[in-house]
């Protein structure tokens, strides 16, 4: 679909502010879209270092997803479908600090501790190769009338070293721009103007993990800098191929944070 047609949905479909906002951030799309990711240096074996500030969002379906974000970019729903009442993001996690991608792995593969205490409430993240610890985090935690423990939110949607349920995530590393226009950091004001009703879901959503981002619009195919490729597939050499020849400037890495193909 060409840019036109969604210049012309956004314009018959949301009041002066929404718009505002919205053909901004298209701006931001085809920008980035015609220039890309910034060129890596990775070659078969080396490790991947990922910066604060990195976006991940996971794929659970087969190639069939990755051949159409391909072709489309990643739109969210209410975009792709031109359909008001759909989803206007695109959810994705934060690295809220720098991390090699194994250790980013393995932070997020643990679990979720949530502490309660009356109205307070706090959470800590167990990494995975510290779980065997798991009591003594929650032994030495003061003031506790009650916890809970889950997975991590990023184990949910990320490939991950406790299940094969999701197959990739992809990686971007430099999206500043889109980046500015969160749906999760919006005043109530511009999402009511964007989203209607529907507005108090992002606030909700942000509430339960400070990790979290919705990328407002859409994340274009171009801006990809890596496939984290999960279990099912990581040796799957046809696969490999298949997504080298997709994303020919994309690093594709394991869940040990290492370049598995050039």
């Amino acid at each position: 679909m060409e840019r036109k047609e969604y210049v012309h949905f956004i314009n018959n479909n949301f009041d002066t502010k929404a718009k505002k906002i919205l053909l901004s951030q298209l701006d931001n799309y085809y920008e980035l879209q015609e220039n890309g990711p910034i060129n890596h240096k990775y070659k078969k074996g080396m490790a991947v270092s990922l910066l604060k500030g990195t976006l991940v969002h996971g794929i659970k379906k087969d190639l069939t997803e990755l051949k159409s974000i391909k072709k489309n970019g990643l739109l969210a729903p209410c975009i792709k479908e031109r359909k008001l009442g759909k989803e206007l993001g695109i959810p994705c996690y934060e690295l809220q600090q720098g991390y090699k991608l194994k250790n980013y792995v393995n932070f997020y593969s643990g679990a979720t501790i949530t502490f309660k205490c009356g109205k307070e409430s706090r959470i800590k993240v167990v990494a995975n190769d510290k779980m065997n610890e798991l009591g003594k985090y929650i032994l030495n935690e003061p003031n506790v009338e009650h916890y809970n423990v889950s997975e991590t939110l990023e184990a949910s949607v990320l490939p991950s070293l406790i299940h094969n349920n999701i197959n990739f995530a992809l990686i971007y590393e430099n999206v500043d721009k889109l980046r500015k226009h969160d749906l999760l950091t919006m005043t109530d004001s511009e999402l009511k103007s964007l989203c209607g009703d529907k507005y108090e879901s992002y606030k909700i959503d942000k509430k339960n993990s400070e990790r979290k981002v919705n990328i407002l619009y859409g994340i274009p195919a171009e801006a990809i800098s890596g496939i984290l490729v999960g279990k099912a597939y990581e040796k799957n050499k046809e696969v490999l191929k298949e997504i080298r020849e997709l994303f020919p400037n994309a690093y594709i890495c394991n869940l040990e944070g290492l370049i598995i193909i050039d």
